[in-house]
C-alpha cells in the first residue's frame, strides 16, 4: 500500500503564528493480532508494542492509534513494512501527549509533532538517525533527551516552556535552531555550535542580548 507523508517546507523552521485547533477523533482498535501477555520494553520493536497496544496506557494508545492510521492499516505486520520504510513522518495537531510508541521507529530522519500535548521527550533519545526534528507549540520544558541526537541539523522548539538550553550545546551538527516563545534568560552555553546559521530566540527573558555565535547576525533577537 502506498504511503503519503506530508511534509512542510522547514524554512525558518517552519514556525505558524497560531497553530490550527484540529479534532481528531481516535478509531476504536479492533486487535487484529493476539495480543502476547509480557509487557513492552523500551529496546522492543515497532511490531511488540503494536501486538501489545491493549495494554499500553491511554496515553500512549493514542499514540499508537495515530501511528497506525499515518501508515494506512491497522494491521500490526503491514504497518511495520510500512512504517520501516519511511524516512519522514507527521504527527502534528493529533492530540498526542506520550511518544513512547515511537521511540522504536529508528529510520525515521524528519519528524514533525507540532502543535499537541508533549511534555517528555525521553523516548526520543534513541532515534539518533533525526536530522529534523519540530516539536513547537507543545509544552515541553526539559530538553536533556534530545543531546542524543547529535545528527540534528534542524531543530524547532518554538512556544514551549523551555528554560535551560544547556543540553542543545552537544548539537553541533544544528544549522537552524528555533527558541521562540520560551523562557530562555542565557543563551551563552550555545557558543559550541559553529555551524548554527539561524538562531531564533524572539520573545525569551533573555538578559544579555550577545550573540555567542559569529556572525552576531545569526542571532534573532
Amino acid at each position: 500500500m502506498a504511503i503519503t507523508v506530508f511534509v512542510y517546507p522547514y524554512t525558518e523552521i517552519a514556525e505558524s503564528k497560531s497553530p490550527k485547533t484540529q479534532s481528531s477523533t481516535e478509531s476504536e482498535l479492533t486487535p487484529d493480532e493476539t495480543t502476547p501477555s509480557e509487557s513492552v520494553a523500551e529496546e522492543d520493536s515497532f511490531m511488540d508494542w503494536c501486538l501489545n497496544r491493549e495494554q499500553l496506557p491511554t496515553a500512549a494508545r493514542r499514540t499508537m492509534s495515530v501511528i497506525l492510521q499515518r501508515a494506512g492499516t491497522f494491521n500490526c505486520a503491514r504497518a511495520s513494512e510500512n512504517l520501516m520504510s519511511l524516512s519522514q513522518l507527521d504527527l502534528s495537531t493529533s492530540q498526542i501527549s506520550d511518544l513512547s510508541p515511537i521511540q522504536s521507529l529508528k529510520t525515521i530522519t524528519r519528524l514533525k509533532l507540532i502543535n499537541n500535548n508533549i511534555t517528555d521527550l525521553t523516548p526520543l533519545k534513541s532515534l539518533t538517525n533525526l536530522t529534523e526534528l519540530n516539536l513547537s507549540y507543545n509544552q515541553v520544558k526539559d530538553v536533556t533527551p534530545l543531546q542524543s541526537l547529535d545528527n540534528l541539523k534542524l531543530l524547532n522548539l518554538s512556544y514551549n516552556q523551555v528554560k535551560d538550553i544547556t543540553p542543545l550545546q552537544s548539537l553541533n551538527k544544528l544549522n537552524e535552531l528555533n527558541l521562540n516563545h520560551n523562557q530562555v534568560a542565557d543563551i551563552s552555553s550555545l557558543q559550541p555550535l559553529e555551524r548554527l546559521t539561524y538562531l531564533f530566540v524572539r520573545n525569551n527573558p533573555i538578559q544579555d542580548e550577545t550573540c555567542p555565535i559569529r556572525p552576531k547576525y545569526i542571532c534573532q533577537f
